[in-house]
């Protein structure tokens, strides 16, 4: 397993591309949409999520899943057990 972290505010064709090449090397890649207190987001957190599920589903990507979270990334990584960024 792997965590791709970022805004994702929008997702872009350059970050679909490294969820398509991750999603062949590992069993699952989790894209966790942190919260940066410092950015604005253009779009609504929840709304981008779904649209970004939608579009690995859409996409044939199986293995991947986006999810948003509060907090340190490595403390999400220990929490589902990923040890590569």
């Amino acid at each position: 397993k792997c965590l791709y972290a970022g805004s994702f505010d929008p997702l872009t064709y350059g970050h679909l591309e490294l969820v398509r090449q991750a999603s062949k090397e590992f069993d699952y890649v989790f894209v966790g949409m942190g919260n940066n207190p410092n950015k604005k987001r253009t779009y609504n957190k929840n709304k981008m999520r779904d649209l970004i599920n939608e579009t690995f589903k859409d996409e044939g990507i199986y293995n991947a899943m986006c999810f948003g979270y509060d907090g340190f990334t490595g403390e999400v990584c220990n929490k589902i057990g990923v040890n590569t960024l």
